[in-house]
């Protein structure tokens, strides 16, 4: 009975050696507006610039997993757009953010004792032919961070991005 037993337990212990690490992503979006809005704005040729043409989108994105992993993340899709991953430091937890005009505090992410990456976005990347579940995790979700972890590819997904109030510059 001890000998099924450790069976059992050898069994189970190694599945999770072989699995991939369980992570997690917060992703935020913020609209950044700028202090003054110049009026009857062209482009080069002449042609009035669209509204809100001026209006920048930031990303916040953060990769989360247990302090024994070390995978590291080698792609983001936003809005099915690749991206680079131009840096990824550690960061402690709680994230906070702050608006500089309201005061408003946010949670970004909660304290947490896993380790806590904040991904910075780089340059824009050439769309390639993706794999088949690739393509349609990136169809699904708003965000999709591809990581390698012991030689293997893995995806990490965040249905929407979460929407921060927008900042504006004065």
């Amino acid at each position: 009975m001890k000998n099924l037993l450790f069976g059992f337990f050898l069994i189970f212990t190694s599945l999770f050696a072989f699995s991939q690490p369980v992570v997690k992503i917060f992703a935020y979006e913020q609209e950044i507006i700028p202090g003054t809005i110049p009026a009857n704005v062209t482009d080069e040729n002449g042609n009035p610039l669209p509204e809100k043409s001026y209006i920048k989108k930031e990303h916040r994105l953060f990769f989360s997993c247990s302090k024994n992993y070390n995978p590291r993340p080698v792609l983001m899709f936003i809005r099915q757009q690749p991206f680079a991953i131009q840096a990824a430091a550690a960061v402690s937890t709680p994230v906070i953010h702050s608006d500089h005009v309201t005061g408003n505090k946010k949670t970004l992410v909660e304290k947490t004792g896993n380790k806590v990456l904040e991904l910075v976005k780089g340059d824009a990347q050439q769309k390639k032919n993706y794999t088949a579940n690739l393509t349609k995790l990136i169809k699904a979700n708003d965000v999709v961070i591809v990581y390698e972890w012991k030689g293997k590819k893995y995806y990490a997904v965040a249905k929407k991005l979460k929407k921060l109030e927008p900042q504006q510059n004065l």
